[in-house]
């Protein structure tokens, strides 16, 4: 391979990974399909397809400690949902079993973007989620996060509170008919760890999907950089050896007296 195909490889290479961290959005598909969620236990992980709709996982959920049952909860058209449900049923994560708690971690091969969204429905019942976010390892603010709120199936608001400060939605006592709450992030994000606690077992999560991803361009190096790196080790060579070739004249002309 040629010094410039090895470089154009390189850059190729970059192109690709900026484009899975700068993932932006041509269009939404609603939210993730939650199928393989059900049945998930302690200590085991399950994968999703979250961008493309091309059956490609690209987001990991691992069920870290607690007591709850992974199951899927559906939600069923309504006009009172945000658009990206507001005309399909929707499959949702739920940690099912009253009086749960637990952890789970959700790791995203193509991370979230500012302005995508964490969704949560049925949440009422003095639920709450604790919610830490990451981004190479590195543990990122929620006080930019703004709370949307929908009345869901049943016509009554949410009444779940946002706490940016802590990364904490919790809810007062009552039970709901469904509603949904949206956050939205401000930064890419990788990792989400939420710390959920529901006394009634009826909180379910989502987040939301893409159709697709814009990917930069390749970036073509010209020819002439690799050839000017060429001839300018040429010319280096050439010095080194007229030096070389100097010093053995010197060297010939004093032997001589």
């Amino acid at each position: 391979m040629s010094l410039f195909k090895k470089y154009k490889a390189s850059i190729s290479s970059f192109a690709v990974i900026i484009s899975a961290v700068l993932a932006s959005p041509s269009g939404h598909a609603g939210l993730v399909d939650a199928t393989d969620f059900a049945g998930l236990t302690v200590g085991s992980s399950a994968s999703f397809d979250r961008v493309g709709n091309d059956g490609i996982d690209d987001m990991t959920i691992t069920y870290n400690s607690g007591n709850f049952t992974a199951a899927q909860f559906f939600t069923t058209p309504t006009a009172n949902n945000p658009a990206e449900i507001a005309s399909q049923t929707v499959s949702w994560f739920l940690p099912a079993g009253g009086g749960t708690s637990g952890i789970v971690t959700i790791d995203f091969a193509i991370p979230l973007v500012a302005g995508d969204g964490l969704f949560f429905v049925d949440f009422d019942s003095l639920e709450s989620v604790a919610i830490s976010a990451f981004f190479g390892g590195n543990a990122l603010s929620t006080d930019a996060w703004t709370l949307s709120q929908f009345e869901g199936s049943g016509g009554t608001p949410s009444s779940a509170t946002w706490n940016s400060s802590t990364g904490t939605l919790s809810t007062g006592s009552g039970a709901l008919a469904n509603p949904v709450d949206i956050l939205t992030v401000d930064a890419t994000i990788d990792r989400l760890v939420y710390n959920i606690s529901q006394p009634a077992s009826t909180m379910a999560f989502n987040w939301s999907a893409k159709d697709s991803v814009t990917v930069p361009p390749t970036v073509d190096v010209p020819e002439p950089v690799g050839t000017t790196l060429l001839t300018m080790g040429l010319v280096g060579m050439g010095i080194a050896r007229r030096r070389s070739r100097s010093a053995a004249a010197v060297k010939s002309d004093q032997s001589s007296y």
